[in-house]
Parts: C-alpha cells; structure tokens; sequence
C-alpha cells in the first residue's frame, strides 16, 4: 500500500510537471514558469547523479520487501501523449516517438524524476557537448532530464486526484 502511494504520488508529479510547463507557439520552445511560488524548468542532471538516484530508489524498495524486485520503476510516456498533455497540435515533428520517466530518491530522501528520450526501444542518453551526438551509450558528458517540481507546493489542492474526493458531476 505504501510502495503504491509513493509510486502514486510520483506519477501524479510527473502529470503536474508536464502540465504546468507552457509552450510559446512563436518560438516552438517551453518556457520556465512560476506557481504558488515554486519557479521550475526542467534542468541536465549527470547521467552519474541519475543512475546513482535511481539505483537508490530501487534499493529502499527491495530493502523494504525483497519480494518486489520486479515492481515498476519507469514509466514510458508516447510523445503524442505528450503533445496532448501540453496542449500541442499533434502534427508538430519529435525527434523522438517516447520518452521514458525514471524514478529516483537523493541521499537526502528527495524524490526525482529523470526522463530520457528512447530511440529503438532503448534509452537516448543527451550530451552536454552537442559534437558528441545523442546516444545510448553514456559518457563523461552524459545526462538525463530531470523534471520535478515538489508537490503539494505546486500541486491543484482542489483537484480530485490530490484530495481522492469524488469529482464535482458536469452540468
């Protein structure tokens, strides 16, 4: 019940994250915005920091219950879906089809969410230095998205998928 909250809880801030980011349709780029007095953007996490997280997160899972080492701990998310979220035309070009979300947990128990493109079924690794290319392979210039805004700071306190109240019918 817990491990379902949690990972609950963390799907329910990647929807918000993805919600709450604005697109500029002039520019075609999202820009940072300001919420309840939280200001966030998505920021290049190392691909170091990234793996060591989400390693972490695994580990307080099966350390809690060794049976669950087979629980999820990622989520891939279509690009369309995506588009839609962001309220997108879904005829804009993407690179990249998906992109899958990765749970992760810092050494000072903040939960994270790093997402990375997916190309062929397999994780796209960014690099800093843009001659390096994308790719799966990772390097010393390797990193990952990471998308998270905490919550209940940011969250809608009113929406019926943050209190579990029954939603309000539509006249």
């Amino acid at each position: 019940m817990k491990k379902s909250f949690l990972i609950g809880s963390l799907l329910l801030n990647a929807l918000l994250v993805v919600l709450l980011l604005t697109v500029d349709r002039t520019k075609g780029s999202c820009h940072r915005i300001n919420f309840q007095g939280e200001s966030f953007t998505s920021r290049q996490e190392n691909f170091k920091t990234a793996h060591t997280d989400v390693k972490r997160f695994y580990d307080s899972i099966v350390k809690q219950d060794a049976s669950q080492r087979d629980f999820v701990r990622a989520f891939t998310i279509s690009a369309m879906d995506m588009l839609e979220v962001m309220g997108l035309d879904s005829t804009t070009k993407c690179t990249y089809e998906q992109c899958r979300a990765y749970l992760g947990l810092t050494a000072d128990d903040q939960f994270k969410l790093y997402l990375t493109p997916i190309k062929d079924n397999k994780d796209v690794f960014l690099n800093f230095k843009p001659a390096t290319g994308a790719t799966i392979d990772t390097n010393e210039y390797s990193y990952v998205l990471d998308l998270i805004a905490p919550c209940p700071n940011t969250c809608d306190k009113k929406s019926p998928l943050y209190n579990f109240s029954k939603p309000e019918a539509s006249r």
